[in-house]
This record gives structure tokens, C-alpha cells and sequence, in this order.
């Protein structure tokens, strides 16, 4: 009878099956917001939309992460996070070569935030306060 060595990709963490905790507010189901319903928030708020423009997050965290990868978008860029049709939360780039996000729920427009001056934990908690 022999024993098996561990393979080199399962030491640490992964050997016991380790696993970073979760935000359960993040868990809930990811929906798809019809670019219509988009477009109507956007609308509502002044602002265009163009769908090829338009991304998806099943996150608040994933999204927040995106926004802040850069410090120059083009302008028009739309992220969209949605629980349902009735909670959602849009955030489109309104300066051109900035940072510059229009923050619009399912209640109308919120605030224009410049992501990348937050740390990712202030942002994605603001962004998650807009949509409790």
C-alpha cells in the first residue's frame, strides 16, 4: 500500500477545501434587465442608450470591480446590475475620457460618482445603498 502525495496545485488553502466567505446580499438572482426597461431608466434621466454599450453584472461587487479598472471610458459605457425588473441599478459613463458614472435606479436618478476615487468596499457599498 502506498500514499498519495498531494499534487502541488492542492497545498494550502486548497487542500482543505478553502473557500472565501460570501456576501449574501451578492446571492441573490441574477436577472437580465430588458434593454428596454434600460433604455426607459436612461431616458427618464435625460440620457441616451445605445445597446451595444449596455453590460451586464450578476453582481453589485463584479460590477464595482469593472468600474473602477479604469480611469478613462469612453463615454456612453452602461453596467447594469438587476435583482428584477422592480430593482435594478444602472451606472453610465456621462464625461467623455473619464470616470464619470450617472448612478439610475428603479426610483430614478441618483448621483454622478467618479469610481476610481473609491476603495472597492466604499464603492460597491454605495452602490448597494442606492438599490436597499
Amino acid at each position: 500500500m502506498f500514499s498519495k502525495n498531494p499534487s502541488p496545485q492542492c497545498v494550502g488553502r486548497e487542500a482543505l477545501d478553502y473557500r472565501e466567505p460570501v456576501d449574501p446580499s451578492s446571492q441573490r438572482p441574477h436577472h437580465k434587465l430588458s434593454i428596454d426597461i434600460v433604455r426607459s431608466a436612461l431616458f427618464a434621466c435625460d440620457e441616451s442608450c445605445n445597446p451595444a454599450q449596455v453590460s451586464y453584472y450578476p453582481d453589485i461587487e463584479s460590477m464595482a470591480t469593472r468600474q473602477r479598472e479604469s480611469k478613462i471610458w469612453s463615454q456612453g459605457e452602461i453596467f447594469v446590475f438587476s435583482r428584477s425588473e422592480d430593482c435594478f441599478l444602472i451606472a453610465k459613463q456621462v464625461a467623455p475620457s473619464s470616470c464619470e458614472f450617472l448612478v439610475v435606479t428603479h426610483d430614478g436618478c441618483k448621483d454622478v460618482l467618479t469610481a476610481y476615487r473609491f476603495r472597492q468596499e466604499e464603492l460597491v457599498a454605495t452602490l448597494k445603498g442606492y438599490i436597499q
